[in-house]
């Protein structure tokens, strides 16, 4: 998912259109030579992902109950990282960086220090913005988006991986608690904890 948001979400829309079609026995466009299940899926999450990433997703094509898919989105794409990229990242883009900020200030509920109060109300306000203009079905969504910041993640070698964690850390402004979130819920590190200084360094 290298190309910008608003390109991937326009895609993954023509791709459900294809699909609704073919299951209501209207075949007539071209869709991705994948099965049917796993090209929803991958249309389903690109579109998750957009809309984390600050596109307005107003409607899913009718004519298919895409909730059902949705619901078991977060554990395919953890078990396919690779439908969101064909290659092996070679660094965490500014989408895992944007979604993981919104991740962890949602799950807070915006509760953080007062310095960093007018960074957390912008990315929220932006974010329920975007999610009030989008198809119901595709918000709150909060697995699959962290599923793909753990995918990405996932497919980082060693190096690059170090790098990811700085980024992230950086992402979410070093605000209190998030060295704990990105260990528990990002790189699954919570049994090691605590991880300053293995993974941000001393300061």
């Amino acid at each position: 998912m290298s190309a910008p948001p608003t390109e991937v979400a326009n895609m993954a829309v023509n791709v459900l259109k294809g699909i609704a079609q073919i299951r209501s026995g209207r075949p007539g466009v071209d869709i991705p030579r994948l099965p049917i299940t796993e090209a929803t899926n991958k249309a389903l999450a690109a579109l998750v992902i957009a809309m984390w990433a600050g596109v307005s997703v107003p409607q899913l094509p009718h004519g298919v109950n895409w909730s059902r898919s949705l619901q078991t989105l977060a554990e395919w794409v953890e078990r396919n990282p690779y439908s969101l990229s064909p290659q092996p990242p070679y660094a965490l883009g500014n989408t895992a960086r944007r979604l993981a900020a919104k991740l962890f200030l949602r799950e807070r509920e915006g509760r953080v220090h007062e310095d960093l109060r007018a960074w957390s109300d912008a990315v929220l306000d932006e974010f329920d913005f975007v999610q009030e203009r989008s198809a119901p079905e595709l918000t709150d969504r909060d697995d699959v988006a962290l599923a793909a910041v753990r995918a990405w993640v996932g497919m980082l070698d060693e190096n690059r991986r170090q790098q990811a964690i700085r980024k992230l850390g950086q992402a979410l402004y070093d605000a209190p608690g998030a060295e704990r979130w990105l260990a528990k819920n990002v790189f699954g590190e919570s049994s090691r904890f605590n991880i300053r200084s293995k993974f941000f360094g001393s300061r």
